[in-house]
């Protein structure tokens, strides 16, 4: 029986009889493992060392592959554990990734800053170059993407990447932490490797650090490996926080959704509020394009204030209800000032061509009344002159 993302949300991965039958899997902790005997090393698959493999990660990396319609996952320490893992893993000193010019201040910071040390440089374009690639370079070996783009959710064209790139022997790499893989599959687009930052919407509560890479089965076994050395697997017990998370992943989803597009509207019609940031909005130059991969909107909202970095800040400094907070895809809302938070990293130039200005807010929007939320935002923004 072909399972649904629910159902697979909850089922998939576990397994009753490596934990004494038990109904939810136990949290290993162990570090090592007992071997039988020398002769029972031959071949062995078991359990060794932790970092290595462990049983309560094992269950989550299946659940994981399992709802991104993948052959095999790994789960890792975090979100940039994921992306600099899954990027090193493609790539070799003088190789070139060619990046959309929208992309987490995070993974800005890694591949400017630190992937040069290794030789591997980065060139970055508007999202749409990537759609025609006989331009680039024969160094450049991944098309990096992120959509939607934290924080202006544009959406890049998954399946025009593919194509472009493979065209040209690159592999695509995809930052799918803003949509997961309850409203986009990318692996199933094209996409060779599909990151997340799964601290956010997979674990949900903003109690547990974690990252997982999906993809090809032979790009996630050379990502495992980097991970093993790297020393950057995800510790069991927020392995158990992470499956659990997953498991009431597309009620989270659905209810940050409805009162995201409910939010976005409300921003929309309000005289103080001079962009908003939506797919799902009637007017947004990303809709349409949106339909075609994705089946849902998302729980992000980024908008702008027409004050400027004075509106954004004041509108911050007085919200009761919503957290003042830098992460995201929590049951609770937040909002941030990418320019002074995620994206701090950014000069100038950086932050103009990644359209974030200094009036942004970004809004990851919770489970919490949609009235009360509102009510918030409208107080705040009464108290903007």
């Amino acid at each position: 029986m072909k399972k649904r993302y629910g159902t697979k949300a909850i089922h998939s991965g576990e397994h009753p009889e490596w934990f004494n039958q038990a109904v939810t899997g136990d949290i290993s902790p162990s570090t090592t493992y007992v071997i039988p005997n020398a002769k029972s090393l031959e071949g062995w698959d078991g359990y060794i060392y932790s970092r290595i493999s462990n049983p309560t990660r094992k269950s989550l990396e299946e659940k994981i592959a399992s709802l991104d319609d993948c052959e095999s996952a790994i789960a890792l320490s975090s979100g940039m554990a994921a992306v600099s893992v899954g990027l090193m893993s493609c790539l070799s000193a003088g190789d070139m990734i060619i990046a959309q010019n929208s992309l987490y201040g995070g993974t800005y910071d890694l591949v400017v800053n630190v992937l040069p040390k290794f030789g591997i440089k980065t060139l970055f374009v508007p999202k749409e170059k990537l759609y025609d690639l006989s331009w680039a370079p024969k160094e450049a070996k991944v098309a990096y993407i992120e959509t939607p783009s934290n924080p202006t959710l544009g959406i890049t064209d998954i399946r025009a990447t593919c194509t472009a790139a493979h065209g040209r022997d690159m592999l695509v790499v995809a930052d799918n932490s803003f949509a997961t893989s309850y409203l986009q599959k990318p692996a199933n687009l094209g996409v060779d490797l599909v990151l997340y930052s799964a601290t956010k919407f997979m674990a949900g509560h903003s109690d547990c650090l974690a990252g997982a890479i999906t993809g090809r089965k032979d790009l996630v076994e050379k990502a495992y490996r980097l991970m093993t050395q790297f020393g950057s697997p995800l510790d069991p017990f927020s392995c158990f926080l992470l499956a659990r998370g997953l498991k009431t992943l597309e009620l989270r989803m659905n209810k940050a959704q409805s009162t995201a597009m409910e939010i976005a509207r409300f921003l929309a019609n309000h005289p103080k509020v001079s962009r908003v940031f939506y797919p799902g909005l009637w007017n947004s130059p990303e809709r349409e394009l949106a339909l075609t991969q994705m089946k849902g909107w998302g729980g992000m909202v980024t908008f702008e204030m027409k004050g400027g970095f004075e509106g954004a800040s004041a509108l911050f400094d007085n919200l009761q209800l919503i957290f003042r907070a830098g992460s995201l895809g929590g049951i609770e809302s937040c909002i941030s000032i990418p320019v002074l938070m995620s994206h701090h990293h950014l000069d100038e130039a950086a932050l103009k061509e990644a359209d974030i200005t200094s009036g942004m807010l970004r809004f990851s929007v919770g489970i919490e009344d949609n009235s009360d939320l509102i009510e918030d935002l409208t107080q705040a923004l009464d108290k903007v002159k």
